[in-house]
């Protein structure tokens, strides 16, 4: 099938130069829209809906991997390399400019999802579709999704409520915390998070508390219909991102393997990395499923071709 392949993503990342190259070794033309130098230093033009990067003419395409995230609404992050109080070394500054960069980068957000939807729109394989990214954003929605269709998920209260958290404690035993947007690590509710200062920075911004399942943490990747790879992650944290102690791979029983091809359809993903707990019992919970997980480093553990896999889905017609 003709047409070039687009990643959507910084060149330099791993997994993008990765998927570049090994789609480049199939024989497939790929073109790179680079999100770290858009708009600084990467031009693009979407004149009545016709799309190009630079002077290139981006009509051909055939398939989209989306490799960063764009929400519908951007988070600001602050600079801590930049203006820096030399009294509070490696702490961040809010400059006086923050809302000419924040609402800039709203600006580029929506430049860059309108071009992916935009893709979408006129028959392009999108893999993961926007929408999917505000699903993931969006988690409250996602576990609505997921236990309206009866798939097993952490008992969960986001509040902004001190009282209704300490109540949900009461009820659950232990519990961890997230933020409700994404972008931090899952913490353990302890002893100091209870006392009254703490509590009461949920009037600022409510947070997500679940349950603490007890068992081991289990990635499955999905490719199109079928699971490519699935393994427990060993690992000393209740987080187990950068704290992973060793790969042990595992098959999925049959109901449960059916259960995150289900919960990948519902999110609306090509593709994904579901993550769950298998419980001392034999249960299952699905905790989340990821639109543009890192793989590289789940591939090389385990040996399972995911890249080989992505590589597949691309380029089938």
């Amino acid at each position: 099938m003709s047409g070039r392949i687009a990643i959507v993503g910084a060149p330099d990342e791993q997994h993008c130069a990765h998927m570049r190259d090994l789609l480049a070794e199939r024989g497939q033309e790929v073109v790179v829209i680079d999100t770290r130098r858009f708009p600084q230093a990467e031009a693009m033009a979407c004149e009545d809906g016709a799309w190009r990067l630079r002077d290139d003419d981006l009509a051909d395409l055939r398939a989209v991997w989306v490799r960063s995230v764009f929400y519908s609404m951007p988070f600001y992050e602050l600079r801590p390399d930049l203006g820096a109080d030399p009294a509070r070394p490696g702490q961040p500054v809010l400059f006086d400019d923050w809302h000419r960069d924040w609402a800039g980068e709203r600006e580029r957000q929506s430049f860059l999802a309108s071009f992916v939807r935009g893709l979408a729109l006129r028959g392009v394989k999108v893999m993961n579709p926007v929408e999917a990214f505000d699903l993931h954003y969006l988690k409250l929605h996602q576990l609505a999704l997921l236990r309206q269709a009866g798939i097993p998920v952490p008992r969960t209260c986001a509040t902004n409520d001190p009282a209704r958290v300490l109540a949900f404690l009461d009820q659950v035993g232990k519990v961890v915390y997230k933020p409700i947007a994404g972008g931090a690590a899952c913490r353990p509710l302890d002893d100091r998070d209870l006392l009254a200062d703490r509590l009461d920075r949920l009037r600022s911004a409510p947070a997500i508390f679940q349950e603490e399942v007890p068992g081991v943490d289990v990635r499955v990747y999905v490719m199109g219909e079928r699971i490519v790879s699935s393994a427990v992650i060993h690992t000393d944290g209740i987080d187990y991102r950068g704290r992973e102690t060793g790969f042990e791979r595992v098959e999925l029983p049959a109901d449960v393997a059916d259960l995150v091809l289900r919960a990948t359809r519902l999110c609306g993903l090509a593709y994904t990395g579901a993550d769950l707990r298998r419980r001392p019992d034999g249960g299952w919970v699905l905790l989340e499923c990821n639109p543009s997980p890192m793989f590289l480093g789940f591939a090389e553990a385990t040996g399972d071709p995911i890249d080989e896999a992505l590589a597949d889905l691309l380029l089938a017609p």
